[in-house]
């Protein structure tokens, strides 16, 4: 039968114009409540078998038993997400069909009332006809112009009731279509995997049947904008979208911690029953990679099962996944505490080589992080601890030589960043973002660009490099950025080669951090120093603004003192030309043990100053050494380090005359007390051989922590002094700008 002559047969049959009459939208609108009602109960069913029963059991229950047991928990947490997304997608349904059929009711309403007042009556079949025609007016010509008009006002009006009639009717047949892929099927007949992928088919199916297109998400650039939008939403709305969409909610920064761990729970939920059900046929991916993908996600989802969700029994802090992308090597974000409420919260961004199949280690790290930060708060402090995968981390290859993937991330961390300001409204924790090895990088790059992170505090640790030049680039007292690398770590190997200056050096402005582990992986140790001193930075209070220092008036050059003040005995490389008393003579100006170094030429064309490496690396260790010597300090052994970098231009381009630059490291050794005495003697010297001094700093809040950063106007170099990271270490770099090495012989 045709769609208009089962139009015909139901309008014959007169019951649809009378039922809409009578439509009650309030019953629809109360069933759908009740469904919506069961998607919620499933919902917190859910989150407190994981907090109640799982979560406890997965810490402490191990064998073969206890993995039958998880096995079937995992498939009754299943079968309550399949309640909570059909039991929405059946409220769904009831509430589009309702508000349309009131809307068709309305204009049915609407047509009937015209009809009055046109004064055509209707029938209960919804027919509408003419009034009677007496039969004095059959010959008068009024009166038949009157009827031609009831003519066509009767032809309108039955377009307007058959119009809001097949409205009805579309309704009813759609709601009733989509309501038919919503049956018991998935829970009566009960399948290892799959069923959550399912119901997620059924839900996107039933949108289509009810031809509703995807609702309206903000486009995740602004975090406040999306919070507003949020919280602009009626609570029924917000639980159809985190049933139905939650892959748009998951994602919005700006957005409450607690309901983004809502959507992306379930989105974890979906992708991995997903995988086990599927294969990699068809999907594009190699048998291993879809493997890979597969045990990422359940190490992930087993990981979140055993730490809670929205908090945990005994006051236990929750694990919150504020974010996941499968794709590619995996993107995830987890919390572990609430960063809304917390007082004191840290970002962890991790380095090269972090995938999706890292991520339980991460939580590992962050989890230390954590109660060493409690320990260093106190009792009554929130502290929350976030692990920040939000970017496409290098692999050990030649992405990682290069600042394209912390750029490419930098909005995203900024965003992120951004979004934890927004969403904790009012309250403002203290935030401390931590980057660990090319993680630094991605920080550096996040922090320059843009207004910056909105971070209290930046801790860099086994950094190459921050992309950027000094700590104050990076939108932040530099009092407030800290770095640390341990002495044998090999990332100090590629430090301040292609990333950026090394930031544990003087001349990067920024603060030490002690630290006393071995290697690149060891600074969560523990009981270690290296993590007690990231935990007591994470809960600093916020400093309060400090008054600009006024300029003090620098003071005229003196004439040198004579004998002059060298220390005893002081070999030195060059005759002194004042007396001195020491047995030896005094160290010379620096200028003259300097070697002949072109001056800095004003014209970017001309040509660069010539010197073999092996010719500048002798210069620097001697100017090192003798930095050494000036200050008090004794040469570590073995702690004479040179580091070549090849010139590059803005855009990372290189000559091929092989020009270079050369950063050498070497550590003196004196009693950080001296510190300050020692920087303020090397100032002093420095300044009276025309030397700049471009930074300066002999403490920071009453404790040694010597600073010293100049440049000579005579030379293509600069010098560097200050606090190492350990107690009694000063660091000592000489770099230089470009130097070209001579030609070789033809």
């Amino acid at each position: 039968m045709s769609g208009a002559a089962a139009m015909s047969t139901a309008r014959a049959a007169g019951g649809d114009f009378v039922l809409l009459l009578r439509f009650d939208p309030a019953v629809l609108h109360e069933a759908a409540a009740g469904w919506r009602r069961l998607s919620a109960a499933a919902e917190e069913a859910h989150q407190q078998h994981r907090r109640r029963v799982e979560g406890p059991l997965r810490g402490q229950w191990r064998g073969a038993d206890a993995d039958r047991a998880f096995r079937a928990m995992a498939g009754t947490e299943r079968e309550l997400d399949v309640v909570r997304v059909e039991a929405a997608s059946a409220a769904l349904v009831l509430e589009t069909v309702a508000e349309r059929m009131d809307q068709a009711r309305t204009n049915l309403s609407n047509a009937l009332r015209r009809a009055d007042e046109w004064r055509l009556p209707v029938a209960e079949d919804g027919t509408v006809g003419l009034p009677p025609l007496a039969p004095a007016d059959r010959h008068d010509p009024d009166a038949r112009v009157q009827r031609q008009r009831d003519l066509l006002l009767r032809a309108q009006l039955q377009q307007r009731v058959d119009a809001a009639l097949a409205a009805a009717r579309e309704a009813s047949d759609r709601g009733a279509r989509a309501l038919g892929r919503l049956g018991a099927d998935v829970l009566t007949q009960p399948r290892l995997f799959g069923t959550l992928r399912e119901c997620a088919a059924d839900a996107r199916r039933v949108a289509a049947d009810l031809g509703l297109a995807t609702p309206y998400v903000p486009d995740n650039r602004d975090p406040a904008r999306s919070a507003a939008w949020w919280h602009s939403l009626t609570p029924g709305e917000q639980q159809d979208l985190l049933a139905l969409h939650p892959e748009l909610v998951g994602r919005l920064d700006g957005l409450p911690a607690t309901v983004r761990d809502r959507a992306n729970r379930l989105v974890l939920a979906q992708r991995l029953d997903a995988l086990e059900a599927g294969n990699a046929k068809g999907s594009g991916l190699t048998y291993e990679q879809w493997g890979t993908r597969q045990s990422g996600l359940r190490a992930l989802a087993e990981r979140l099962d055993g730490g809670g969700g929205s908090g945990g029994p005994d006051g236990e802090q929750p694990l919150l996944l504020l974010g996941l992308d499968p794709d590619g090597d995996g993107r995830a974000v987890v919390a572990t505490g609430d960063p809304d409420t917390a007082d004191h919260t840290a970002v962890l961004v991790p380095g090269t080589g972090t995938t999706l199949n890292q991520v339980p280690g991460q939580l590992d790290r962050i989890a230390l992080l954590r109660d060493s930060a409690q320990q260093a708060a106190g009792p009554g402090q929130r502290v929350a601890v976030v692990s920040w995968l939000g970017y496409d981390a290098p692999e050990v290859d030649g992405s990682v030589l290069t600042t394209r993937r912390a750029e490419a991330g930098a909005e995203d961390l900024r965003r992120f960043t951004g979004g934890l300001r927004v969403a904790g409204g009012g309250h403002r924790s203290h935030l401390t973002v931590i980057g660990h090895s090319y993680g630094t990088t991605a920080v550096g790059a996040a922090a320059a660009g843009g207004a910056g992170l909105q971070a209290d505090d930046i801790v860099a640790v086994a950094s190459p490099g921050m992309a950027a030049e000094h700590a104050a680039d990076l939108h932040l007292d530099p009092a407030h950025v800290w770095a640390g690398t341990a002495r044998d770590d090999d990332v100090s190997l590629a430090t301040g080669t292609t990333l950026g200056p090394d930031p544990t050096l003087p001349a990067f402005g920024a603060r030490t951090v002690g630290i006393d582990t071995s290697g690149h992986s060891g600074y969560w140790d523990p009981g270690s120093e290296s993590l007690a001193n990231q935990g007591r930075i994470i809960p600093r209070p916020r400093p309060r603004p400090r008054p600009r220092p006024r300029p003090r008036p620098r003071p005229r050059p003196r004439p040198r003192p004579s004998p002059c003040p060298c220390p005893c005995p002081c070999p030195c490389p060059c005759p002194c030309p004042c007396p001195c008393p020491c047995p030896c003579p005094c160290p010379c100006p620096l200028i003259g043990a300097n070697p002949p170094v072109p001056r800095t030429p004003p014209d970017p064309d001309e040509p660069l100053p010539v010197m073999a490496r092996s010719d500048a690396e002798s210069w620097a260790r001697e100017l090192t050494a003798y930095l050494a010597r000036s200050a008090g300090a004794t040469l570590a052994p073995g702690s004479s380090r040179p580091f070549f970098s090849p010139c590059t231009g803005r855009n990372g381009e290189t000559a091929g005359d092989g020009r270079y630059t050369l950063a050498h490291h070497a550590d003196g050794t004196l009693p950080a007390a001296r510190h300050p005495a020692a920087v303020r003697a090397l100032r002093a010297a420095l300044e009276r051989d025309g030397f700049t001094v471009t930074a300066y700093r002999e403490t920071v809040d009453g404790r040694p922590d010597a600073l010293l950063y100049a440049r000579h106007p005579a030379g293509r170099y600069f010098l560097d002094v200050g606090t190492g990271g350990g107690t009694d270490r000063l660091a000592l770099t000489v770099r230089t700008r470009c130097l070209l090495p001579p030609a070789e012989p033809s």
